[in-house]
């Protein structure tokens, strides 16, 4: 992050020679480098969180950051005192780099791209809406399931219960090797902040695995 940061402020990206031709006139300086985080958007993702957790909004096309949002947090011109608070001072906590939280719907990637590696893209399940994996619930969002589904329905639909019952039969082990191929369970090394390690371990039992 700092090392690209400085490629552009240095003027590194400019071709060899426009960088003699600017060194020569004596004109020599870097690109522009912008801030892509919106003070209004963070402002309004933080008014809407009821619990503790992480916001972040991009621009999927650029990469853009346009909010990151971590609660609880606390006011840098207000620094809080930890001593006596209950929540063990969490509120220095950046829970966007440095929290560890299921990923959510975005492991339908992952899953999705196991089948793929592994031939199994023509499965279909039947999503009645909830189904029991090894003692565990796994619900769907519509009232009444999303029924027969397939890989390209259930994508489209994010039908947890299709998702849940594909990743069952892939087993651990597949699961497993996809997820490490997407750098989960990867130590990252910024110069700029501290990011925790992801953890992917489904384990043995298919509840967890689901």
């Amino acid at each position: 992050m700092q090392w690209c940061h400085r490629f552009y402020v240095y003027g590194y990206d400019q071709g060899l020679i426009d960088r003699f031709v600017t060194a020569f006139e004596g004109d020599s300086k870097g690109g522009d480098v912008y801030l892509t985080i919106d003070a209004e958007l963070c402002a309004y993702a933080y008014e809407q969180m009821e619990y503790n957790g992480a916001v972040v909004l991009m621009n999927y096309q650029t990469g853009e950051i346009l909010a990151s949002v971590s609660n609880p947090t606390f006011n840098p011109e207000e620094i809080p005192d930890q001593d006596g608070e209950e929540d063990g001072g969490s509120q220095y906590l950046n829970r966007v780099t440095q929290g560890r939280c299921p990923p959510g719907s975005t492991m339908k990637i992952v899953t999705s791209a196991c089948a793929v590696e592994n031939g199994m893209t023509d499965r279909v399940y039947n999503c009645p809406g909830e189904i029991l994996v090894a003692g565990q619930r796994i619900t769907c969002p519509k009232n009444g399931g999303h029924g027969e589904e397939d890989l390209t329905s259930a994508f489209e639909d994010s039908c947890n219960v299709y998702f849940a019952q594909l990743a069952v039969e892939l087993g651990a082990d597949r699961m497993q090797r996809t997820a490490d191929a997407f750098l989960f369970n990867h130590e990252w090394h910024f110069p700029d902040f501290a990011m925790l390690q992801s953890s992917y371990s489904p384990g043995s039992n298919q509840g967890d695995l689901a």
